[in-house]
C-alpha cells in the first residue's frame, strides 16, 4: 500500500484555561486592533472586531447605546492572529460576572526554550455557515493534532 503524505509539520502547542474576571479578559486581549479578527458576542448580535470601535474597557458594563443594534453584555469572544511566528487564539465565554478564557498558541517550529505539547499541524479550510459574519475567503484554520493528549482541534486565522 503506499505511503500518503497528509503534509503535516511539527510543532509545539501551548494550552491555557482560566477562570478570570475583566481585569483579566482585559489583559489578555489587550487592544482589538491587534488581532488579525475576530467577533465579539453581545446578549443580542454578533459583530466582527473590525466593525467595532470602542476600547476593552467600553465592554466591560452593558454595551446599550455604545454599540449599534448591540444590547446587553458582552457574552462571548473569539479572537485570532499571527504573531512572531505563531498562530493565536482566544476564545472567551461569559460566566456570570466573569470569564473563561481558553487560549491556544501553536509555535510553528519547536525550540529548546519553548514549552507545550509537541503537535503536528496543517493548513486547512472551513466550512462557512452562509448566514456567518464571516465569507470563506476571509478565514480558514489550522489543524494540529497532539498525540500525548489525544487533542484534535482547529485554530481559526485570517486567509491569505
Amino acid at each position: 500500500m503506499a505511503e500518503k503524505n497528509f503534509d503535516f509539520k511539527e510543532g509545539l502547542l501551548q494550552y491555557t484555561t482560566r477562570i478570570s474576571d475583566f481585569n483579566g479578559l482585559r489583559e489578555e486581549i489587550g487592544d482589538l486592533k491587534q488581532w488579525d479578527d475576530g467577533f465579539l458576542a453581545f446578549s443580542n448580535a454578533e459583530f466582527r472586531i473590525a466593525h467595532i470601535d470602542l476600547p476593552i474597557d467600553d465592554l466591560k458594563e452593558r454595551v446599550n447605546g455604545k454599540i449599534s443594534k448591540a444590547e446587553g453584555y458582552l457574552m462571548e469572544v473569539d479572537l485570532w492572529r499571527k504573531k512572531d511566528g505563531a498562530y493565536e487564539e482566544l476564545y472567551v465565554e461569559r460566566d456570570n460576572r466573569d470569564f473563561l478564557i481558553e487560549k491556544w498558541v501553536l509555535l510553528e517550529q519547536k525550540d529548546s526554550e519553548s514549552t507545550g505539547y509537541m503537535c503536528f499541524w496543517r493548513d486547512t479550510d472551513v466550512v462557512i455557515n452562509e448566514r456567518s459574519i464571516f465569507k470563506k475567503e476571509e478565514i480558514s484554520a489550522v489543524e494540529v493534532i497532539v498525540p500525548d493528549v489525544r487533542l484534535h482541534i482547529f485554530i481559526t486565522k485570517k486567509r491569505g
